[in-house]
């Protein structure tokens, strides 16, 4: 079996970030490193205004604080210049709504 291809980590940050349909998400923001393991099992992605829009994420957030959410690596796989997020886009919802607070309305995500 040949050997997985290996990116330097600083080769990932700040690219950008598409569901599967290739609608831009946002940037890589960072990677989450779990330090027994070394391990990168989180990306945190800065959303872009549209996708904040597209996923019914509309809140009040100060001038200058970013609109990110982490997602697992295990729904993040690279293409090209892209990283591609495979987890449907309801589930990064959720894990967002969690992160920031407010309810997850499930009617909402229903159409996503």
């Amino acid at each position: 079996m040949p050997e997985p291809v290996r990116y330097p980590i600083s080769d990932l940050t700040r690219r950008s970030v598409v569901d599967a349909e290739g609608r831009k998400l946002g940037d890589v923001k960072s990677l989450e490193c779990n330090p027994l393991t070394w391990h990168v099992d989180r990306v945190r992605v800065k959303l872009t205004h549209d996708a904040i829009s597209r996923l019914h994420l509309e809140r009040d957030h100060g001038l200058f604080e970013d609109r990110t959410v982490e997602v697992p690596t295990e729904f993040v796989r690279v293409q090209d210049d892209y990283l591609v997020v495979s987890e449907p886009e309801r589930l990064i919802a959720e894990e967002y709504r969690r992160e920031h607070g407010g309810p997850v309305d499930h009617s909402t995500l229903e159409t996503l």
